[in-house]
C-alpha cells in the first residue's frame, strides 16, 4: 500500500503526490477508484471500555463519593457512543498491476472526495471508450481489406 496526500486529475493520467515523491499515472493503468469507510477497530473499543470500568472502580474505591460519579459516566457514555460512530474515510486507487494507493479523507472533505472519483471514473470511461473505437476501426479497415 502506497500513501500519498493529494491527487491531481491532469490530461490522460492523474499525479499522485506523497510526502517524498511525485508520481504520475497514466489512466490506462487505472482499475478502480473508490471511497472507503473505516470504522473503529474492535480492539480500541474493548480497551476503552476496560479503561472506562476501572476508571469507574478506582473511582468508587477510593473517592466514595456516588455524586462526584455522574459527571465521569456521562462523560464516558458521550465518549462511548462517540467512538460507535466514529468514521474514517479514505480514497482508493488500485491499478491493473495490483498495487494500490490510498489517502485518508476527512470527513469534511469527503463530498469533494466524492467529486473527484466521480471525475476520475469518467476520465477511465472515456478512455476506454475511445480505445474500443480504435480496436474496432483497425478491425473495419482489416476487414475491408481482406473480404
Amino acid at each position: 500500500m502506497n500513501k500519498f496526500t493529494k491527487v491531481t486529475l491532469v490530461k490522460n493520467g492523474l499525479i499522485l503526490i506523497s510526502e517524498k515523491n511525485k508520481k504520475e499515472i497514466p489512466i490506462s493503468d487505472v482499475d478502480k477508484v473508490y471511497i472507503t469507510v473505516d470504522k473503529l477497530s474492535p480492539i480500541y473499543t474493548f480497551s476503552y471500555i476496560i479503561f472506562s470500568i476501572a476508571f469507574i472502580l478506582f473511582c468508587l474505591w477510593y473517592l466514595s463519593l456516588d455524586m462526584i460519579l455522574i459527571v465521569p459516566a456521562l462523560l464516558i457514555i458521550t465518549a462511548g457512543i462517540k467512538l460507535n460512530y466514529y468514521r474514517k474515510y479514505g480514497l482508493k486507487i488500485c491499478l491493473k498491476n495490483g498495487d494500490y494507493y490510498k489517502k485518508q479523507v476527512s470527513s469534511k472533505l469527503k463530498d469533494d472526495t466524492i467529486e473527484l472519483v466521480h471525475c476520475i471514473r469518467s476520465e477511465i470511461y472515456d478512455f476506454r471508450i475511445e480505445k474500443s473505437k480504435n480496436i474496432s476501426l483497425n478491425n473495419c479497415a482489416l476487414w475491408t481489406q481482406n473480404p
